[in-house]
């Protein structure tokens, strides 16, 4: 009954913007498992260890970005609203939560939202950087295999809360 009222009606409170409402839903509906929180705490802090320069890890992630979208690979799309249907299921099947696409005219913006939050039991969420570099990675070949060559996607609100929708900027920055 709970979710049939939360989706029926969206909370009208000026504080919540329409991803944070998006991320709430999907949260009621999907959760991560915690024993994929800890384990995803655990390997990214030793990934931190054993590559001590943060390049190296965004490097390291963003090349597993590619990798999964290598063996994810969306469906041929014609449009960006098929790419963003497209890139929802992906993520709905594995409950990495929802994505937006946004054409700015000459920059494309990708929200993400609803992403697994790893944490270690009785400690506070913190943004998981590493997974926004996996998403750079994803995304950018996902739209490479899509024919945007060249195409890169970039995190840019890096100072943004655990569990906040993560913003990428499209373009060819390398």
């Amino acid at each position: 009954m709970f979710e049939k009222m939360l989706f029926n009606k969206r909370p009208t409170a000026p504080s919540l913007d329409e991803g944070t409402v998006r991320t709430l839903e999907h949260f009621v509906s999907h959760s991560c498992v915690p024993q994929w929180r800890t384990l995803l705490a655990v390997l990214t802090q030793d990934v931190a260890l054993l590559l001590d320069l943060p390049e190296a890890q965004t490097r390291f992630y963003r090349t597993v970005g590619t990798r999964l979208a290598d063996v994810t690979p969306l469906p041929p799309c014609t449009s960006l609203s098929e790419v963003q249907m497209a890139a929802s299921v992906l993520w709905r099947e594995i409950g990495w939560g929802w994505v937006e696409f946004t054409d700015a005219g000459n920059v494309l913006h990708i929200t993400h939202g609803a992403y697994p939050v790893p944490m270690l039991p009785d400690q506070p969420a913190e943004m998981p950087s590493w997974l926004a570099h996996v998403l750079e990675g994803t995304y950018s070949r996902w739209l490479q295999q899509l024919g945007g060559d060249g195409l890169v996607a970039r995190w840019r609100n890096l100072d943004a809360e655990a569990g906040t929708p993560f913003l990428f900027d499209v373009g060819r920055f390398e």
